[in-house]
């Protein structure tokens, strides 16, 4: 019996069996800790659910299995990426590899597909029967059909002092989430600008080496106002180190009429304004 633990993200609906098969499957080949991370992420895009499990499974302990259960057509391989000391399996290669952090090393191996598997639901024929033998130490050098390295860069883009991103998610309190991590000389920030609209950056003294950033107007050492008084989105660098934009007591992303994949400029003080505006353009 293994005490790996294996985790699990679908794009399956939690009213269905499938969800439940897959895990029955597991606990059959001894495989006990299995832990829900998301599900019914089949209603957002494939960068916004890895982003999101990106963030995720970083805090599992080494020698962890995430596995990513998505149902494909014709699914032409398994895939399994070690990063990390942990392993993320799954049948879309790029999708694992968009969950990765910057600049993280990588070993990805693909392993065949059995030929006698039933076709109608690969991932608890196919998939979730090999995660089983790798949490139970079995490296399933029979199916195995390659072995290659990478690397992941993702760094955020710079261009005279402008450092472009996009908009990678909107969580449940319509947070605005970007790709933009913390990066050196991150205390020269000046404006951020999003959905053509500009956005100013200050340092706060009572949230450490964070900043803050709201919508020109008045602000007070807590809550951005307005003009009229009203709360404004405000921005800082968020736990996980990536640069996000919230609404005290409301949606920052309907506030701004933000989706995932809108641009965003975070501009240094020496750079030229006019410069930012023509990014956006």
């Amino acid at each position: 019996m293994s005490n790996c633990p294996v985790t699990l993200l679908s794009d399956y609906d939690l009213a269905d069996p499938f969800l439940a098969q897959v895990k029955g499957v597991l606990a059959s080949s001894g495989v006990t800790n299995v832990i829900d991370l998301m599900h019914g992420l089949g209603v957002m895009s494939a960068s916004q659910a890895a982003f999101r499990w990106r963030r995720a499974w970083q805090w599992f302990p080494a020698g962890s299995i995430h596995l990513a259960l998505q149902e494909l057509a014709e699914p032409a391989a398994i895939w399994v990426i070690s990063c990390a000391g942990q392993r993320l399996c799954g049948f879309t290669q790029s999708f694992l590899i968009d969950a990765l952090p910057a600049g993280a090393s990588y070993e990805i191996r693909q392993y065949e597909l059995p030929s006698d598997v039933e076709p109608t639901f690969m991932a608890r024929g196919a998939l979730v029967p090999l995660v089983a033998s790798l949490a139970q130490g079995d490296e399933c050098v029979g199916q195995l059909q390659q072995v290659s390295h990478g690397q992941r860069d993702d760094s955020p883009m710079w261009d005279k002092g402008l450092i472009s991103g996009t908009v990678a998610d909107i969580d449940g309190f319509g947070n605005i989430i970007t790709d933009i991590r913390q990066f050196d000389h991150q205390d020269e920030l000046k404006f951020i600008q999003l959905n053509r609209q500009r956005i100013s950056w200050t340092s706060s003294g009572n949230v450490g080496s964070r900043g803050y950033a709201g919508l020109q107007g008045n602000h007070t050492e807590s809550v951005m106002l307005d003009t009229i008084g009203q709360p404004v989105p405000k921005g800082l660098w968020g736990c996980d180190g990536y640069l996000e934009i919230s609404l005290f007591q409301g949606s920052a992303a309907e506030r701004l009429g933000v989706r995932v994949g809108d641009k965003v400029i975070a501009r240094l003080n020496e750079v030229d304004e006019t410069a930012a505006t023509r990014r956006m353009s």
